[in-house]
């Protein structure tokens, strides 16, 4: 064991704890049992006893009622004859009926006698109707000691009884010829008879309406007969009884009320009673208490009984528990030790039998992450896939319990084919073969990613598992390996039995796929991501990075084997007009069409690579002579000069080439590539649509061209336009302005087109830079009019270069067009030397008439033609600032000067001065009628900032001179 791992875990005996929990267990059962079982016997005896004294309440109604009535029918007996004077007579009469307890003679006249109730009007009438009436009195009164009278003499009456009052039937009685009200007291002992035996502790209590208690076996609480007077009586079932409760010295009590109603019988008076049978209210804790000792004997059992089964327990379950714990202890550790099962019983032998199939799932489960690991490791080291498909197979066999097993690599370029590498379980190689897929099996794969199972009667429908079908697999499953929406692989495993193979083979199965997929597309990555950082995104030629690289391959490549190369540098030659004419989209076709072109011209094992814009190069590798190179450089002229249809138009391309062989003219990539940079130039300037081999002399030659910095500067963008105010001297606004060209060099500042135009035209990238100068200027002619401040024309100097060109009139048409500009505020300036070529005077005509204004520039310089102003369409003449230098000073000069203006006046002509540098100057134009004028004492060239501000500010001619005199 590790040092580091903690100790193992004691397995604690189990019977204190199966002991404690069952006597807790039993001790509350026990007592919920009996608390629930005396609550239960409670309950039914508290509804038995209600149910009973219920019955007995309403059981006693009807015997009351015919006592009363037996007790007045005795009244009625005994006063129907007249007892004459002799009342003892009457007196033993009623004693003799056992129901009466005597009699009390009152007056008729007399409202009441002493210990007797009074009658009122109403007990008064009834008595005159024949009637009996009913009175409660709380005790007898006893005999008179002197009668008042000496015809009326009473009968003793019983003595009273606590807790059981008088009950009398008042009756008239005639005795002695006169009538008297005799109060018949009803006997006690005849009327409570038997009321004293209630079963078992039940008592019997009536009470009249007005609360006074006639009878109660057991003295009542005060408030109890009001109580038992207000029960819920129902009217139309007042014999119905109604049980009540109450508390009575803290004891809990039950009574069930029923009512007698006399109303509807001869008798009158006190004629509600109601009766009451009453019971103490049954408490459980009492009965549950008497419980106390059977329960401790029952405990006492049971804690032996949980003894004993703890015992039992333990002796069959502590062995097989320590053992499964002493394997978990060991599984803590690494070691996956099975647990003996034949000796367990009951639960442990479950717990040892799940143990172990947990343990034999997590053996098969460590090893196929171990195999999956290594499968991972092949993957990673592997420099080729293929190189590990041998022993990842080996390992899908382990996982999946296969005979055999495959990958099939599915051709990129042609998805219907693939090559298959098949290995089988005893780890026997197969060689590789070639595999067809067809669409429909491709398709079925592809809407079903997840793996599927082929049984044999369908493996010859699939020819990918021809090698496991030979094999003997008689069922296989199967994996498509998808990269994207691309089937990559397909990976296949087979089976020498018909059965279909378990769920866990299978979820290995599409573990290794999708490290197969991942390796896959891990590799496809690399190769996107290598041919993105090394091939030209638009043609698929190799890029900058990749030439350089294969360059210096082949430097070293003839250095070592003493052989010859050449690099052909290949420019475009005016390939901007192609995107400013049908737009960039086409120019990226016509790219495409030059590189097929360009590699349809080489042999196989030569490169061709993009530069970058129009700039391609070509590696010529093992030339045997020079001449190789420049036949190669001539087919590749006359196979671009092949027309190129795109957007409905022909296009003719034109190309110069530069040839430099190596290690003859240089054996550094620097020196190669300056080379042949330096003779693609000479060649563009020797005419275009060529190619030269690079010589030393070119190195003098185009030094100044080259060194100029010019190619670098177009390609850079470091060209700024001024822009120069053209003042009309008769408004004093601004009316043109002319863009002149800057060069904002990074080492020499600011540089004028004297300085470089000459070396421009020298080497022709007048012409692109003449078509950068149209654009710029016509957007930013275009922003000023959007602001509402353009001026109402742009002026521009072109070259006798770029009106040689066929196209340059659409060219002028589109930067127009583009901008939404109207050809009337295009003014373009030329020289007299344009009038000595063809090709740009039929250009002139052209502009002139599209509706660009067309300026003499330099006028009265040279050897000026009167003709040409004539002949050509010239709208407006510019006097040379050199003219303008001696005016007014120089009286020849204001000759020739005035005579320009008039002239030109004469012709029709539009005069404009440039170089005014002092007022003088200006006031002598202003005398002569010239229209424009531009120079330093109005405003120099100006960048965009200044010029915007100027024209929006309105700022007249008037106010720059005063500016300017002061």
């Amino acid at each position: 064991m590790n040092a580091a791992d903690p100790p193992p875990l004691r397995m604690p005996p189990m019977w204190r704890r199966v002991a404690l929990v069952m006597t807790l267990v039993m001790v509350v059962a026990l007592s919920v049992a009996g608390w629930a079982s005396v609550r239960a016997i409670t309950a039914q005896i508290d509804r038995d006893d209600a149910t009973q004294v219920s019955e007995l309440a309403a059981q006693f109604v009807p015997v009351f009622r015919s006592r009363l009535h037996m007790a007045d029918a005795w009244v009625r007996y005994l006063t129907a004859t007249e007892p004459g004077t002799d009342e003892q007579s009457l007196r033993a009469r009623v004693l003799a009926t056992g129901t009466l307890a005597g009699v009390v003679l009152v007056p008729l006249d007399e409202r009441s006698a002493g210990g007797l109730p009074s009658l009122a009007t109403s007990d008064r009438l009834a008595l005159t109707a024949g009637r009996s009436v009913l009175k409660i009195v709380p005790s007898a009164p006893s005999a008179p000691a002197a009668p008042a009278a000496p015809a009326v003499q009473a009968v003793p009456a019983t003595p009273a009884v606590p807790g059981r009052a008088g009950v009398y039937l008042a009756h008239l009685v005639t005795v002695a010829g006169a009538q008297q009200i005799g109060f018949f007291q009803l006997a006690p002992v005849w009327l409570w008879r038997d009321l004293d035996q209630v079963p078992g502790r039940m008592g019997l209590a009536v009470v009249d309406a007005g609360g006074s208690v006639i009878f109660a076996g057991a003295p009542l609480a005060s408030g109890v007969p009001h109580l038992l007077v207000r029960a819920p009586i129902d009217a139309r079932h007042p014999a119905r009884a109604v049980v009540q409760g109450w508390q009575q010295d803290g004891t809990a009590w039950r009574g069930a009320v029923a009512q007698l109603r006399l109303d509807d019988t001869p008798i009158a008076g006190d004629g509600v009673w109601n009766i009451a049978v009453y019971d103490k209210a049954i408490d459980a804790w009492p009965a549950l208490f008497s419980l106390v000792p059977m329960m401790l004997v029952l405990l006492l059992l049971g804690a032996l009984c949980v003894l004993f089964g703890t015992w039992y327990l333990s002796r069959r379950w502590q062995p097989a528990l320590t053992r499964v714990h002493a394997a978990l202890d060991q599984l803590r550790q690494g070691v996956f030790a099975p647990v003996e099962v034949g000796w367990a019983a009951d639960a442990p032998r479950v717990v040892a039998q799940s143990y172990n199939l947990a343990v034999a799932e997590l053996q098969r489960r460590f090893a196929a992450q171990g195999y999956l690991a290594e499968i991972d490791r092949l993957l990673l080291e592997a420099e080729e896939l293929e190189q590990a498909l041998e022993p990842i197979l080996a390992r899908v066999c382990d996982l999946t319990g296969a005979q055999t097993a495959a990958v099939a690599l599915v051709d990129r370029d042609a998805a219907a084919h693939a090559r298959s590498f098949t290995v089988s379980a005893d780890g026997g190689a197969c060689p590789i073969s070639r595999v067809n897929i067809d669409e429909e099996m491709a398709q079925q794969l592809r809407e079903s990613p997840q793996a599927s199972t082929v049984p044999s009667h369908h493996l010859d429908r699939y020819g990918f598992l021809e090698p496991l079908r030979a094999l003997g697999a008689r069922s296989c499953c199967v994996w498509p390996v998808m990269v994207g929406e691309r089937i990559a692989a397909i990976l296949s495993v087979g089976y020498g039995e018909v059965a279909a193979p378990l769920a866990p083979q299978l979820s290995f199965g599409t573990e290794c796929a999708a490290r197969l997929r991942t390796a896959l597309d891990n590799a496809e990555r690399g190769e996107r991501l290598y041919h993105q950082a090394h091939f030209d995104s638009l043609t698929s030629l190799p890029n900058r990075l990749l030439f350089h690289d294969r360059l210096s391959q082949e430097l070293k490549n003839v250095a070592d084997n003493d052989q010859r190369s050449a690099l052909l540098y290949i420019d475009l030659d005016h390939f901007k007009k192609v995107n400013d004419s049908v737009g960039h989209v086409a120019g990226d076709q016509l790219l495409t069409i030059v590189a097929q072109r360009l590699r349809a011209c080489v042999k196989e094992g030569d490169t061709v690579a993009r530069l970058g814009g129009d700039e391609f190069t070509v590696i010529l590798r093992n030339l045997p002579s020079g001449d190789v190179a420049g036949t190669i450089a001539e087919r590749i002229i006359e196979a671009l000069q092949r027309p190129v249809n795109i957007a409905g138009r022909d296009h003719f391309v034109r190309a110069s080439i530069g040839i430099t062989l190596f290690p003859d003219d240089a054996n550094t990539i620097e020196a190669v590539m300056r080379n042949a940079d330096l003779a693609m130039y000479h060649a563009k300037d020797g005419g275009r649509a060529r190619a030269l081999f690079f010589d030393s002399t070119m190195t003098r030659a185009l030094a100044p061209v080259a060194q100029s910095g010019l190619f670098r500067a177009l390609r850079r963008r470091e060209f700024a336009l001024h822009y120069q105010p053209q003042f009309d001297l008769r408004t004093g606004a601004v009316a043109a302005v002319e863009a002149l060209l800057r060069w904002q060099s990074p080492r020499e500042g600011v540089r004028l087109p004297h300085d470089f135009i000459p070396a421009a035209e020298e080497s022709g990238l007048i012409v692109d830079i003449g078509t950068w100068v149209l654009e710029s200027g016509c957007h930013q002619l275009a922003i000023w009019r959007d602001d509402g401040i353009a001026p109402v024309r742009l002026a521009l100097n072109v070259s006798v270069q770029q009106l040689r060109l066929a196209d340059f009139t659409n060219l002028v048409r589109r930067s127009l067009e583009r901008a939404s500009l109207t050809p009337g505020v295009l003014e373009l300036e030329v020289t007299e030397t344009v009038f000595a070529d063809e090709a740009a005077r039929q250009t002139l005509r052209a502009l002139s008439e599209l509706g660009v204004r067309l300026a003499l520039d330099d006028f009265g310089t040279g050897y000026s033609s009167l003709n040409h102003l004539r002949q050509h369409p010239v709208d407006a003449i510019k006097i040379d600032r050199s003219l303008m230098q001696e005016v007014p000073d120089d009286p020849k000069a204001n000759s020739l000067a005035a005579s320009i203006i008039d002239m030109a006046h004469a012709l029709g002509k539009q005069v404009v001065a440039e170089g005014v540098e002092t007022l003088p100057q200006l006031d002598f134009l202003r005398e002569r009628g010239c229209e424009l004028a531009q120079g330093y004492v109005l405003a120099r060239p100006l960048g965009v900032a200044e010029v915007s501000e100027l024209l929006s500010s309105r700022q007249g001619l008037e106010l720059l001179l005063r500016r300017a005199a002061g």
